[in-house]
């Protein structure tokens, strides 16, 4: 996956893959949960609940952070989840603690009590924002089972810290999928990585193909089921492509969801130009900054995108299923 942000940014991501809008077509100046999102939204939680969900957001922080609670409360989700929230998101685990942040593991502890206290049949989409790896890895008391070390012999010690707790965070989402494997309702997992972590220029230097030009904001992401889902390949998309790619790769199994204007459109449009960020956008097998033969193309997607974000009368039958 390609985003449009580097060492931090997280709600930026956030809002390119719950909404299906990109950066690249708004101001450049604009942090959509802060300054945009005024009214209710059209995004994949309204989407999701025109077809039977409930919804959860999750996250470890207070709600004022980025302006959650309100963007969230006008995506349209049920319920929201924060460490200052009534009830509380540490009702829903028992809490562990990793690098001073509430931990993965704990959380995702979270996440198994909710499927498992949920009413069966009644569809649930949980969205979880975590705080582990987050930014700031300098706690040098930090027990650390990576070790990093460059060529020259000199430790990095930032980054291994930051590599420590994913490995961490990856030992916890085993457990996760683990219970999900057996868990008795059809169930798709989308995680997703919001941006590259701020670490030293050397530790980059060692590794980054100073030639291509998204080598620093390419991050992972996974689909997973607990059935079974047609082979996927190893495309590059921008995250405002993530949910139109899992809902067309979901089309085509055993429990596909109806696909709306808006993200067949998307559909089409990821194949034309696969990656449209605010630095650049990936086409022909190329990065371009300037993109004049697709003027056409991404400005009905400016259009499009103006009226689910901006316009006082959105056309919602285009947005939902």
């Amino acid at each position: 996956m390609v985003v449009s942000s580097f060492g931090g940014g997280t709600a930026n991501t956030e809002y390119e893959i719950l909404t299906s809008n990109s950066l690249a077509l708004l101001s450049s100046s604009v942090f959509p949960y802060q300054q945009l999102i005024r009214s209710e939204r059209n995004s994949l939680v309204n989407y999701l609940s025109n077809l039977g969900y409930s919804s959860i957001a999750m996250h470890p922080q207070p709600a004022n952070n980025y302006n959650r609670k309100n963007v969230y409360d006008f995506f349209g989700f049920d319920t929201s989840y924060f460490t200052d929230s009534d009830p509380t998101i540490l009702n829903l685990f028992d809490l562990s603690y990793e690098r001073n942040f509430v931990s993965d593991k704990s959380l995702f502890q979270g996440i198994k009590n909710l499927y498992e206290s949920k009413e069966e049949g009644k569809p649930l989409f949980n969205f979880v924002v975590t705080m582990q790896g987050h930014g700031g890895y300098i706690d040098v008391n930090y027990p650390t089972d990576v070790e990093i070390v460059s060529q020259e012999g000199n430790r990095f010690a930032a980054e291994n810290e930051y590599f420590t707790s994913v490995k961490k965070t990856d030992e916890a989402f085993e457990e996760l999928v683990t219970f999900l494997k057996s868990y008795k309702e059809p169930t798709i997992v989308l995680m997703y990585g919001d941006h590259q972590p701020s670490l030293s220029e050397s530790f980059y230097d060692s590794y980054m193909d100073p030639n291509d030009p998204s080598a620093k904001y390419k991050t992972p992401f996974l689909i997973w089921s607990n059935f079974e889902l047609p082979k996927l390949d190893n495309r590059v998309m921008s995250a405002n492509y993530i949910v139109p790619y899992m809902l067309e790769v979901a089309s085509q199994s055993q429990h596909p969801l109806p696909i709306s204007p808006y993200y067949q459109f998307l559909n089409e449009t990821r194949n034309r130009v696969p990656v449209v960020t605010t630095w650049g956008y990936w086409q022909d097998d190329k990065y371009i900054t300037e993109p004049e033969h697709l003027t056409d193309l991404l400005s009905d997607y400016q259009k499009i995108e103006y009226n689910n974000a901006i316009d006082d009368k959105t056309l919602s039958e285009y947005f939902l299923p």
